[in-house]
């Protein structure tokens, strides 16, 4: 399976292509981050993350170091995101809670490519809902509700 940037320039493989799980993220750190990528010029921000993990088997496998950078949204934040330079995609990100043992992805920041479909489990939960603003909930839902 591969995860590659909107424009290609930029692609990682994994090697267990099974996310492991898939939550529906609404902290402020997910969306900021993603609004961030997306005010230099990065896809669009979605209301709600759609986050897969994946078991941490990856390497890049189009592009170079130099197409990619490794950054964190706040100095004192944990989750460090990699984004391509080229379209600033949010790839992959890696947070310590992991531990090296999982690489989570925006389901909607990136390509992801020779994915299972039928492996794909639907999200369980939503997690950090507290810092989700409360007006946009019900939207949320019957907008999903439409689709």
């Amino acid at each position: 399976m591969s995860i590659s940037c909107l424009c290609g320039k930029v692609s990682f493989t994994l090697t267990i292509p099974i996310p492991v799980y898939r939550i529906e993220c609404g902290c402020v750190d997910c969306r900021q981050a993603l609004e961030y990528a997306a005010s230099k010029g990065g896809p669009p921000a979605p209301t709600l993350p759609d986050l897969w993990y994946f078991k941490n088997d990856s390497f890049q496998s189009k592009g170079s170091y130099d197409d990619i950078i490794w950054a964190k949204l706040r100095e004192k934040g944990s989750s460090v995101r990699c984004m391509s330079k080229c379209c600033n995609s949010t790839l992959l990100v890696h947070h310590p809670f992991y531990r090296d043992n999982l690489t989570m992805v925006f389901e909607q920041t990136c390509e992801m490519e020779n994915i299972d479909d039928e492996a794909i489990p639907h999200p369980k939960i939503r997690s950090t809902m507290k810092d989700f603003p409360k007006d946009l909930i019900g939207g949320e839902r019957a907008k999903r509700a439409s689709l």
